[in-house]
């Protein structure tokens, strides 16, 4: 990366930002006789109208507090209520973990909201993490992004330092599932034809929590061959709440309040300005990387039983990835997203609950090139669409049995143009989904889930049933075990262009079909020695089969196919240590991801191949003011070979081309922060990318049929430089 690239991530992070005290509440709520977590607890300060829900693992957290002497009430339904007294003061953190006893109560004396998606089938015992707000603002080198945060996960590893683009167990980007308030995200990482994707579309301050699953999950989240991402928003506050956070490249704004007794609204907007400034002070007229993103959300509670909400999301990032010498030319890429969604949900029971979500989204790619690189690519554009309707009914009776059935309709589409030209436009995809969940509680110490899924699409119109199940047995208070089995089927890609002579296909093809099969392994065991320290031990084996063709326009036969075989297969080792005013967490993994195919002339590839990596995190409380907490990652590298196309020789010869060729180099990396705090003000110190090392190499080849490979061009790209970066907040 340039020089210039540095000098604009040097100034991303120096900062200075206004916020509202931050006291903080969190922990676990348990069953005092079998000591498993409990979901849909309410959890409030009495006399006040602060309160929250905990998730499926009785994970809660209450934010943004101010200071005080408290009454906090833990209230569910067939359980005796628990009340605690706190105080707090100077931004103070209390970690709490509540055992509730079982009784009968008055269910017309409760509201209880549904803040999950699918709650009570989410965890399937494999890979599961948990990350806060905070957790994601205070991790140093995140750039405070959510994906971006992810590394801190061990299994997941991002393809360089300039994207918000993660590597899970092995899986591509695009075979992530992000979910947004239930929504899967068809583009959350922005700048997709590229590749990049420096900055994602979500922002910090509206999230409420943020999971992430890297294998083994239910039946609801099918269609996706990697890991589960699931973010959910916050649903605004009870009084009026200001944030302003500025520095030398972004502002960022958040408004949250009651519009009326049961209505709260929230609106946060995020905009770079350094793009604008630099252009005025330099006389350089290259365009220089930028993003915006605004969010604004509206949440109803018409009745105890019935909540409606109503979310609109935009994004839109721009960046020029290639202006140097040695490539001959600039390539700009831009992308623009527009997310829109609302649902209803509430209980038609104590034990039933339901769930009905509409949403559209749009995304807008766009490339425009004067590089010899790329030449067929100038003026390049594809405008995708994806419309979807899903409804969802859960019972639980938190007895031995809890179900939840659920069904999605959908279509996408996608229209490619060139010099504002429509070239084609891809056929329609539609398809639905339906899925079942089934939570059997055999006795206190063992849980079996499973999961049955159908999809039918209109490309292949093929009807695939993927099961999943799952087991979790406690063998000691200290000792558990779980084991996930799952089979996903990837919807079918199909793309039509009728002799049109698009950039990097011959005039002979006209379509490109891949449907991936994937079956999936896990095994989990767990070992608590003690209340603040446990180990967790989990492996893994993925392995996928596909079929991929291209067929004739005129007779409409297939004139080349392959087919393939995905791999990943890994072990991962994690001792997570958590005390009252410090944790951390080591992890370490061994893997190998690998694509095999043969074409139709018996030539192998070989796409992705990883092996080891070591993460490990620490977050040090010395005292109410001051906070230290450090990242380290350390990996053997890998390389990604992704074979995207077709690179044309001259006027009769087409070979194909793997325009994306990435080695990542071996690195060792630290970043660490100091934060200091006051009442009224805070400062900070933090340091990235000590070593500076080697990021990745990257060279754009083309490959003959006999499997002969000829380098266009290479380059190396280094990791971040070594950055000192201080800021000052100031709370009020």
């Amino acid at each position: 990366m340039n020089k210039l690239a540095g000098i604009l991530f040097l100034l991303l992070f120096f900062s200075c930002s206004l916020a509202l005290p931050n006291s903080k509440i969190f922990g676990t709520v348990t069953d005092s006789t079998t000591n498993q977590p409990l979901p849909y607890v309410n959890i409030f300060l009495l006399n006040t109208t602060i309160g929250c829900v905990s998730d499926t693992s009785g994970y809660f957290e209450l934010n943004d507090l101010p200071d005080g002497q408290y009454i906090l009430v833990f209230q569910r339904i067939g359980y005796k209520q628990s009340e605690h007294s706190i105080q707090l003061k100077n931004n103070s953190v209390l970690k709490l973990n509540i055992k509730m006893s079982a009784n009968i109560v008055n269910a017309d004396n409760i509201t209880i909201e549904d803040k999950r998606w699918n709650s009570p089938f989410a965890d399937f015992f494999q890979g599961d993490y948990k990350l806060t707000r905070m957790q994601i603002v205070n991790q140093p080198g995140a750039f405070e992004d959510p994906l971006r945060a992810l590394q801190s996960v061990t299994g997941v590893i991002n393809q360089s330092d300039y994207t918000s683009n993660m590597y899970i167990r092995g899986s591509r980007p695009n075979e992530q599932a992000v979910i947004l308030d239930g929504v899967l995200l068809q583009n959350p990482y922005r700048l997709r034809m590229a590749g990049y994707g420096g900055i994602s579309i979500i922002n910090p301050d509206i999230i409420d929590s943020l999971r992430v699953s890297l294998g083994g999950f239910p039946a609801s989240y099918g269609n996706r061959l990697g890991g589960l991402i699931e973010i959910n928003t916050t649903n605004g506050k009870k009084k009026w709440t200001n944030h302003l956070s500025l520095d030398l490249v972004s502002t960022r704004y958040f408004l949250s309040g009651p519009l009326w007794q049961n209505a709260k609204f929230v609106f946060s907007l995020r905009k770079t300005y350094y793009d604008f400034l630099l252009k005025k002070l330099t006389s350089s007229k290259s365009s220089y990387p930028f993003f915006t993103d605004a969010f604004g959300k509206f949440v109803w509670q018409i009745a105890p039983q019935l909540t409606f909400k109503f979310a609109i999301i935009s994004g839109n990032e721009g960046s020029n990835l290639l202006n140097n010498k040695l490539f001959s030319g600039k390539v700009y890429s831009r992308s623009q997203n527009l997310i829109v969604y609302g649902n209803v949900s509430g209980f038609l029971s104590k034990d039933l609950n339901y769930k009905i979500a509409i949403a559209k989204q749009y995304n807008v790619d766009s490339l425009n090139a004067s590089s010899s690189m790329v030449d067929y690519y100038r003026s390049y554009r594809i405008k995708s669409s994806r419309a979807s309707i899903t409804s969802r009914i859960e019972w639980d009776t938190n007895s031995w049995l809890s179900i939840a059935l659920g069904a999605e309709a959908f279509s996408t589409r996608k229209i490619w143009s060139q010099a504002e030209a429509i070239h084609e436009s891809s056929p329609d995809h539609r398809g639905a989904n339906a899925y079942i969940n089934n939570l059997i509680k055999i006795n206190k110490n063992m849980r079996l889930k499973a999961g049955l899924r159908s999809d039918y699409s209109n490309v292949n119109h093929q009807l695939t049933y993927d099961p999943r199940f799952s087991f979790y047995w406690k063998l000691a208070p200290e000792l558990d075990c779980g084991l996930a089995y799952g089979i996903y089927h990837q919807s079918p890609q199909i793309i039509d262009f009728n002799n049109h002579g698009l950039p990097l296909l011959p005039d002979s093809v006209i379509s490109k079909f891949r449907t991936p099969v994937v079956h999936y392994l896990g095994l989990k065991i767990g070992f608590k020695p003690f209340e603040n320290f446990s180990v967790r031990l989990e492996t893994y084996l993925k392995r996928g089969f596909y079929l991929r063709s291209w067929m004739n326009a005129d007779s409409a036969t297939v004139i080349s196919g392959d087919k393939g075989r995905d791999e990943a297969q890994g072990i991962e080792l994690n001792l997570i240590y958590f005390a009252k005013n410090w944790e951390t967490h080591l992890g370490y993994v061994y893997s190998v991801a690998l694509n095999k195919g043969m074409g139709s002339s018996e030539w192998q590839y070989k796409e992705f191949d990883n092996r080891h990596w070591l993460n490990f995190s620490l977050s040090y409380r010395l005292n109410q003011n001051f906070l230290f907490s450090t990242f380290l990652k350390a990996s053997s590298g890998f390389r990604i070979n992704i074979n995207t196309g077709w690179y044309k020789i001259d006027e009769q010869t087409w070979a194909l081309l793997p325009s994306s060729f990435y080695k990542r180099f071996p690195y060792f990396r630290w970043d660490a922060r100091f934060t200091y705090r006051q009442k009224h003000w805070s400062a900070y110190l933090e340091l990235i990318n000590i070593t500076n090392k080697k990021n990745f190499y990257q060279e754009l080849c083309s490959v003959t049929s006999n499997g002969k490979r000829t380098i266009l061009k290479s380059y190396v790209t280094y990791m971040l430089p070594r950055l000192p970066i201080a800021g000052l907040t100031f709370t009020f």
